[in-house]
């Protein structure tokens, strides 16, 4: 493999099995840079794929894309990536980076999955997230000492800035697509198909949990696939911080009202034309403990006209700017 490692010449990854020695050439001090697009169709890994180790300083995607897994272990947690935690590598950076075409099924399944009890911090600088589906077997909740979501197994934090995470979502029992994450400058699109919804105090367990998250928008649908005893659905918990989003969230079938727990510290709205087409009695709330109260429901419209979204607050950009 050409380069050697460092920050001024990088490891050049030009295809599956360079993009695979990351995890014996890696470390904590070592970088590499993909300079070739990368399928992973018609080679030794699509037959039998094994996760991606990210052993690394920085990985540096340059816009390239790996794309076509499709991983199946019904019994097991399965994940795209697999990182480990320890005193010396728990802080990994990866930057313009595409995934596309991901198919994972498991007991739980994530982007990025550890395979250590070791603590580890994931920075995600304009990456691109097409997770075509997730699947989630397993029916025990989330807890404090087992934060996982969708994104990422438990112990591991990711700070992503001008990224998108495009998913459908099947759960047995409703997880989180975030925990304890901060998101900044993202677009967030996923379809959740569950069987049990999540109470509105389930602290760990709801599709949002415990994240800060700035400047961003979301495209939720959401639909219950049988009855249960729980009618609405917290979307997000009460410890989530909201600044400037844009949320769409759209029921198919199965919930009678959507829930928006989490303090405000900058204003953000929601498409009321589109919560009030599909839920029958809408809640929107948050807990304003040192903040302003900054939740706006807006059509359609509005929710379009930079010009309108301007003059109440909200800080975006018109077509020409």
């Amino acid at each position: 493999m050409n380069g050697a490692g460092t920050q001024e010449n990088p490891y050049i990854i030009m295809n599956a099995d360079d993009l695979y020695s990351m995890g014996t050439l890696g470390g904590s001090q070592v970088y590499f840079s993909i300079n070739k697009d990368i399928d992973l169709n018609n080679t030794q890994y699509s037959e039998k794929f094994v996760p991606i180790t990210l052993n690394c300083k920085k990985l540096i995607g340059n816009g390239h894309v790996i794309r076509n897994v499709n991983y199946s272990r019904l019994n097991e947690n399965v994940s795209m990536f697999s990182v480990a935690g320890d005193d010396e590598n728990n802080d990994i950076t990866i930057e313009g980076l595409r995934i596309e075409n991901i198919k994972l099924a498991g007991k739980n399944s994530f982007i990025f999955g550890n395979s250590s009890e070791g603590k580890i911090s994931i920075s995600l600088d304009k990456c691109v997230f097409i997770m075509n589906e997730m699947s989630f077997i397993a029916s025990e909740p989330c807890s404090e000492n087992d934060r996982r979501c969708v994104i990422h197994d438990k112990n591991i934090t990711v700070s992503a800035d001008y990224c998108t995470f495009v998913s459908d979502v099947y759960f047995h029992r409703i997880q989180p697509l975030f925990s304890g994450d901060t998101l900044s400058h993202c677009q967030l699109k996923f379809l959740i198909s569950t069987y049990n919804l999540v109470s509105t105090s389930d602290k760990y367990n709801a599709p949002m949990s415990g994240v800060t998250i700035s400047d961003s928008y979301f495209f939720v649908k959401i639909n219950r696939r049988i009855s249960s005893s729980i009618e609405s659905m917290a979307f997000s918990s009460s410890d989530c911080t909201f600044s400037g989003c844009y949320m769409v969230c759209e029921v198919i079938a199965g919930v009678s009202s959507v829930l928006w727990n989490g303090k405000v510290g900058n204003i953000c709205f929601f498409d009321k034309e589109v919560i009030s087409k599909n839920v029958k009695s809408s809640s929107m709330r948050n807990d304003t403990t040192g903040y302003s109260y900054k939740v706006v429901g807006l059509t359609t419209e509005q929710c379009k006209d930079a010009v309108y979204l301007r003059s109440i607050g909200f800080n975006c950009m018109g077509a020409d700017e």
